[in-house]
């Protein structure tokens, strides 16, 4: 699982990053721990290794093994968490599920092919890179758009970066 066997006779300051990472998680998990705290645990890794050490997590998970994972990098975490909580100057500002944390507020990011006419639809919005920014249920306002006909191109929920910015006021 861990792909090891050809580096048994390394030091751990010998292998890379990614290979060092592994060896701490397989340690991590020879007394088969219920919960694994796990503090930054993909900064210096390259891509490949990031997305190993997720999928190793995936699967430990759907075994029962629950990960606390500290990490700046939200946007890797959006993928294989169910829950999350933010803190902020040492307060905790939200805790819950991660799909209350991206609906909270209903803000949604609209590619449509008439930007100003969805302004004047829905009487809200502004823009933003190119895509209107807008809050409320995503089923009544892509409805409004399609009755208006505005052809909705893309749409996505707000990430996780964003509800971070929302709980703690950046």
């Amino acid at each position: 699982e861990f792909q090891l066997n050809s580096h048994l006779n390394k030091k751990l300051n010998q292998l890379s990053s990614g290979l060092a990472q592994r060896v701490q998680l397989a340690a991590a998990l020879i007394k088969e721990p219920q919960l694994i705290l796990a503090d930054e645990p993909t900064a210096n890794l390259d891509p490949k290794a990031r997305l190993e050490f997720y999928e190793v997590v995936k699967a430990l998970h759907r075994k029962g093994v629950t990960f606390f994972i500290s990490s700046h990098i939200l946007s890797e975490l959006e993928k294989i968490v169910t829950h999350v909580v933010f803190i902020d100057q040492g307060k905790i500002t939200f805790s819950g599920k991660i799909n209350d944390a991206l609906s909270a507020g209903d803000e949604i990011f609209l590619l449509v092919d008439n930007p100003e006419k969805a302004q004047r639809i829905l009487g809200l919005g502004e823009l933003e890179g190119g895509y209107l920014r807008v809050r409320g249920n995503l089923r009544e306002v892509v409805d409004k758009l399609e009755d208006g006909g505005v052809k909705i191109i893309s749409l996505r929920r707000s990430s996780l970066d964003e509800a971070f910015k929302k709980f703690t006021d950046i």
